[in-house]
């Protein structure tokens, strides 16, 4: 399971989703006091068996993250303006954000979050994109689980 956290000071939080079984968990760069607080949190999500990572919302600038990716096994770059609820609005500049992040580190793993549907899960594919989380496009689908086949065969097929 993967647990992203939007929430203040994720670090302690973290660590009881970990202890409890959660193999990837994700705090958001912002919420945390400072890089030291960051880093540590990441360590100890680690230590307790579970992939860490990094959120970062799109008005972030993504150099904010960049002396943290050693710490980092994935970082989620979302790709509306803001969080909150489903159905946020797609922002069309994620793409290059994403591309522009990969292309200085392209060891990373990315995750995006946020309006990924149809159209425009190849784009962020090619932008270096590997794992998304995906609400409004398979939950308000008239058939969800064909919604979710469709993502997946667009996504792979986008694949370079």
């Amino acid at each position: 399971s993967e647990t992203h956290l939007m929430t203040k000071h994720p670090g302690e939080i973290g660590m009881r989703f970990a202890r409890l079984g959660s193999k990837r968990i994700i705090g958001h760069v912002e919420a945390f006091d400072d890089k030291e607080e960051a880093r540590e949190a990441l360590q100890s999500w680690r230590d307790n068996g579970a992939e860490a990572g990094l959120a970062i919302l799109l008005p972030t600038p993504v150099n904010a993250i960049e002396p943290l990716l050693s710490s980092c096994d994935s970082v989620l770059m979302m790709s509306i303006a803001t969080i909150g609820t489903q159905g946020i609005p797609y922002d069309t500049s994620a793409p290059a954000r994403i591309a522009g992040f990969h292309t200085r580190h392209p060891e990373m793993l990315i995750a995006v979050d946020g309006g990924v549907s149809e159209s425009n899960i190849a784009d962020l594919v090619r932008a270096g994109a590997r794992r998304f989380g995906v609400g409004s496009a398979i939950s308000k689908a008239k058939d969800p689980a064909a919604a979710y086949v469709r993502l997946k065969t667009l996504a792979e097929s986008a694949i370079v």
